[in-house]
């Protein structure tokens, strides 16, 4: 840089910095850095909501795109905003999965290269597998979309030393065939203290295989197909068949060492087949599960089959969680099914 020494140059340094001053702060600022204004902020954050117009545990995939079709559209400072609070609910990790996942795909469809640190960050040390997983899909994107050295670099590192598989997959779709080896994506694994009554082997194996298809998407693509997809072979299975799905989508939704991405579809197999065994289950989840996107998905299951069945121990439970639940989505989810028995919170009474 000038020195003092050199007053005539400093000048002309200072004159030329001023000129592309406009253009650096475009091409090099980091919104973590530079937070928006409060209005760009709110309409920046209005954009982003699209994406969860569902509730927790669902965001809209398709919606994604429309938030960077909107980034794309926009002006300097709208698109700062809308990449800082991309990279802000990202890296917040008291959020919900859910809500940060998506944020990924923003900033890597978007084309937001000074957001590459971040999505890289994510990639290497965030303790959700899902989380690293989607990193890795974005970043393999921006990679195929720029060939940027930067990126393979990181993508290599992670699949040498990333013990998820799942990771390692989806760092496979993107790099070239032979730089990493291909691994299939898989359903998590069923831990040693499984639910009780197990099935034989022939049938959990069989209804495994149907499972897995809910798991083979690209991580944080939304498996409401192939759950509904699942729930129509349940349906026209035998009794065996069927034990060995519900046997396997309780386990799956019971081990909390699973990743929610994992659980929360078992939920609303459960659900969706109207297996009403397994009911008190789902209320346990509901009650007691302390992730906030499992307790609103599980009273979204719940709701759907209150509506079907009129159950008094499904409107009971939903009541009793609408009381005590301290979150605001949980108990948004609740009052879509019980409308005028909707009872007002008091977050003291015994669950």
């Amino acid at each position: 840089m000038c020195r003092i020494r050199y007053p005539a140059i400093c000048t002309l340094c200072l004159i030329a910095v001023s000129m592309l001053l406009p253009c650096l702060a475009h091409a090099g600022s980091s919104p973590a850095q530079s937070p928006p204004d409060e209005a760009h902020r709110q309409a920046a954050d209005v954009l982003l909501q699209q994406i969860w117009p569902g509730g927790p545990g669902h965001p809209e995939y398709p919606k994604i795109d429309t938030v960077v079709k909107g980034y794309n559209q926009s002006d300097v400072a709208t698109q700062n905003a809308i990449a800082w609070l991309c990279v802000t609910y990202m890296k917040d990790q008291s959020r919900e999965v859910p809500d940060r996942w998506p944020c990924c795909y923003v900033i890597g469809r978007s084309g937001y290269e000074q957001g590459v640190p971040d999505l890289i960050d994510v990639l290497r040390y965030d303790e959700v597998e899902a989380m690293r997983a989607v990193a890795a899909e974005a970043l393999g994107e921006m990679y195929q979309s720029t060939g940027n050295a930067t990126i393979r670099d990181a993508l290599l590192q992670a699949a040498q030393t990333d013990s998820s598989k799942r990771v390692r997959a989806a760092i496979a779709r993107h790099l070239s065939q032979g730089a990493v080896a291909p691994v299939v994506p898989v359903a998590p694994v069923v831990p040693v203290a499984p639910v009780p009554n197990p099935p034989d082997e022939a049938h959990r194996k069989a209804a495994d295989a149907l499972l897995q298809q809910i798991w083979s998407a690209a991580p944080g693509k939304p498996k409401f197909e192939a759950i509904d997809a699942v729930v129509r072979v349940y349906k026209e299975s035998d009794a065996a068949t069927r034990h060995a799905i519900v046997w396997l989508c309780l386990t799956y939704m019971k081990d909390k060492s699973c990743g929610v991405l994992d659980r929360w579809p078992c939920i609303y197999v459960i659900g969706r087949s109207g297996h009403m065994d397994g009911v008190p289950d789902i209320i346990d989840v509901l009650r007691y599960d302390e992730v906030e996107a499992m307790r609103s998905v599980a009273a979204e299951a719940l709701g759907g089959m209150y509506k079907d069945t009129a159950s008094t121990v499904i409107h009971d439970a939903l009541v009793q969680a609408a009381r005590t639940d301290t979150s605001k989505r949980v108990r948004d989810t609740i009052a879509k099914y019980l409308g005028k028995d909707m009872p007002a919170p008091n977050p003291g009474s015994p669950s």
